[in-house]
């Protein structure tokens, strides 16, 4: 993936980035998809955030269960109750703290890591396994999902090769 101005940071190739990701189905690689640069916090191109990233992006300095703090929700997500089920243009809600739209709800979010079952060892800004699992990570929850399922610790996983109408993601840079 690459942006106007921004080096590349998918490759298709872990030994060399001889092999970039230009257009193709990850699942259609004779490969993994690889980010070639080996940590996101080095990788200077528009790239998915980590699974840490993610989740320091929906809460940023919140101690609740929800961004926008206990209570009722409807001003800054979309989700089953006021959605009629269906995707809505983005930016339509309030922002969190971070000024970040549409963290909650509307759509699930892909992120980079490998889904795997957490560890009990506290890690600063902590990486998915090292190597290829059979699911990428989906964080975040959709506007098929109640309120109670919008935290920012709502986690799930799906077959990288997956496609569905309530899934989406968004990019992120390294400053």
């Amino acid at each position: 993936m690459k942006f106007k101005g921004s080096p590349h940071v998918y490759y298709t190739n872990s030994i060399s980035a001889s092999t970039v990701l230009r257009t193709t189905c990850p699942s259609n690689l004779s490969n993994r998809l690889v980010l070639f640069t080996n940590t996101a916090s080095t990788t200077n191109g528009w790239r998915l955030p980590t699974e840490a990233e993610w989740e320091f992006a929906y809460y940023g300095l919140a101690n609740s269960v929800f961004f926008w703090g206990n209570g009722d929700g409807r001003n800054y997500a979309w989700f089953r109750d006021n959605s009629l089920l269906k995707t809505k243009p983005v930016q339509t809600k309030l922002s969190n703290a971070f000024a970040i739209f549409d963290m909650a709800g509307n759509v699930a979010e892909w992120v980079w890591d490998w889904y795997d079952s957490y560890t009990n060892t506290v890690v600063k800004d902590p990486r998915g396994p090292a190597q290829a699992k059979t699911y990428r990570v989906i964080r975040g929850g959709s506007f098929k999902d109640t309120q109670s399922g919008l935290t920012g610790t709502k986690r799930g996983f799906m077959l990288e090769a997956d496609a569905r109408y309530y899934l989406g993601f968004r990019v992120c840079k390294t400053q």
